[in-house]
């Protein structure tokens, strides 16, 4: 049980790292066009089906924790998937 826990634990921090990862980048490129938020505001809309100036500070929130969980989901599985075919780390070095 304790494996499955350090799989659980490993698995969600790499999918919030990576969900951070998108995050700031999609905000780094919104900022050097000189619109914040754009990307998260285009995609709550096509998500939730709401015009682009429709979209709420709450959608965006929602389109953010469905990001986020989303990505931890994905960490989870993919931790689980190393861990069930045994790669070495050494296997990653070469």
């Amino acid at each position: 049980m304790a494996r499955r826990h350090g799989v659980l634990g490993r698995g969600a921090l790499a999918g919030a790292v990576a969900g951070t990862v998108v995050v700031l980048w999609f905000l780094a490129i919104d900022l050097l066009q000189g619109l914040p938020l754009r990307t998260p505001t285009f995609l709550a809309g096509a998500l939730f089906g709401a015009e682009p100036g429709g979209v709420g500070i709450g959608r965006i929130v929602a389109y953010t924790a469905l990001h986020y969980a989303l990505f931890i989901l994905l960490g989870i599985a993919m931790a689980a998937l190393l861990r069930r075919v045994a790669l070495g780390s050494g296997f990653f070095i070469g």
